[in-house]
């Protein structure tokens, strides 16, 4: 799932992106889409400095619970994407669980990571009775210069808000 991109135009914003998660600042760690696609999606996230204060005082690394929030995140809009895309500020993003986890390196604060989900595998997708939203197992990365730091399979469910 690895992917390289060049510095290039967001496919959506942080503004664009507080439309569909309800996480705002220092918890909204997603700062812009570079490719969202009904396959699969690659942001770019950072950690604040002010998160990881006394996580290992004078030799700060970024929790690995930090790195699983933004595959998590990234997670709830491809899910919104994939599944309802007309509607994505329309849906409640929950997470359910994490599936399995791997952290293979380390995160400074303030380092700028990527942060990647594919589509889960149709047995992995349920539409829930009346088209009312899904329950999926999504895939996701997380990789810093180009070296995977952190895997995990998040499992996530998304409603349609009621009126």
């Amino acid at each position: 799932m690895s992917v390289r991109l060049e510095q290039q135009q967001p496919v959506l914003t942080k503004r664009q992106i507080e439309k569909i998660l309800p996480h705002r600042e220092n918890w909204l760690l997603i700062d812009r889409v570079l490719m969202l696609t009904k396959e699969g999606i690659v942001t770019e996230a950072s950690i604040p400095e002010e998160m990881c204060q006394g996580h290992f005082p004078g030799n700060p690394i970024v929790p690995g619970s930090l790195l699983a929030e933004a595959m998590s995140q990234a997670v709830a809009i491809l899910g919104s994407r994939r599944v309802f895309p007309n509607e994505l500020s329309s849906l409640e993003f929950r997470l359910r669980g994490y599936k399995v986890i791997r952290f293979w390196g380390e995160v400074r604060p303030g380092e700028m990571i990527t942060v990647s989900a594919k589509k889960p595998k149709p047995r992995q997708l349920k539409i829930l009775r009346g088209n009312k939203g899904f329950d999926g197992k999504f895939e996701a990365e997380v990789h810093q210069n180009g070296k995977r730091v952190a895997w995990g399979i998040i499992v996530g469910v998304a409603r349609i808000k009621e009126a």
